[in-house]
C-alpha cells in the first residue's frame, strides 16, 4: 500500500511540474527565455517590418540622431493567431535596415488578458543572444495603462539605458526639459485597447 501511495505521490509532483510549464503557441519556456530570433513564429505586429527610431536631437549636420529603437513583434499560434505581443528595446546606435531580433537589449511580453488583468514579462539578453526571463507582473487589462508598473525592478535599469543612450549621443540637453526619471517613464509603452484586438504603444 505504501508502494502505490508514493508512486501517487511522485506521478501527482510530476503533473503539478508540468502544469507549471508557460506554454503559448509553439514555445513552452516562457518562464525561463524567449524564443530564439530564427523562431518561425515570429511576425512583425505593425507594417512596415522595421523598428521605429525615438529621435533623441537633431545634428548639427541637420540629420535625426536615434536615441532608442523600438520593435514591435509578436509570437503566433496556430492559425497565425496573436500569442505574445512581445516589443524590443535596441540602442539607437544599431542599423535598423540590419536589425534583427537579438540586436535587442530588452523585451517586453504581454500575454494574453485574463479576468480583467494582463500578465506582463520582461526579457534582459544575455550572452550568445539569449533573452532571459528577468520579472513579471501583472497590470489592469484597461487603455492607457502603463506595461511596467512604478515599483518594478526593470524601471531603475531601463532608466540607466535612456540615461546611456542620452549620453552616447550627446543629447544631455534633453535632461534640462525632462529629468532622467521622466524620461525613461515615457518611453516606456502603454496599452492599446480596442473592441477586438490590444496593442502595446510608447505615447509619442
Amino acid at each position: 500500500m505504501k508502494k502505490i501511495f508514493v508512486i501517487v505521490l511522485i506521478m501527482l509532483v510530476f503533473s503539478l511540474s508540468v502544469e507549471a510549464k508557460v506554454k503559448f503557441g509553439s514555445w513552452d519556456k516562457w518562464d525561463e527565455e524567449l524564443p530564439p530570433a530564427d523562431n518561425e513564429n515570429w511576425e512583425w505586429f505593425y507594417a512596415g517590418h522595421c523598428p521605429v527610431p525615438v529621435v533623441g536631437k537633431i545634428s548639427s549636420e541637420g540629420n535625426n540622431i536615434n536615441l532608442l529603437l523600438l520593435s514591435d513583434l509578436y509570437f503566433k499560434g496556430k492559425g497565425g493567431k496573436v500569442e505574445v505581443l512581445v516589443t524590443f528595446y535596441t540602442a539607437g546606435q544599431e542599423s535598423i535596415a540590419e536589425w534583427n531580433i537579438a540586436r535587442a537589449n530588452f523585451a517586453l511580453a504581454a500575454f494574453p488578458p485574463k479576468e480583467g488583468k494582463m500578465t506582463i514579462r520582461i526579457y534582459i539578453k544575455e550572452k550568445e543572444e539569449t533573452f532571459k526571463f528577468f520579472e513579471q507582473y501583472q497590470i489592469p487589462f484597461k487603455k492607457g495603462e502603463t506595461v511596467v508598473p512604478e515599483e518594478a525592478k526593470f524601471r531603475e535599469l531601463f532608466k540607466e539605458f535612456v540615461v546611456d543612450q542620452v549620453v552616447r549621443i550627446g543629447a544631455e540637453e534633453l535632461f534640462a526639459k525632462i529629468n532622467e526619471e521622466k524620461l525613461s517613464s515615457h518611453l516606456l509603452p502603454k496599452l492599446l485597447v480596442e473592441e477586438t484586438w490590444y496593442a502595446m504603444r510608447a505615447p509619442w
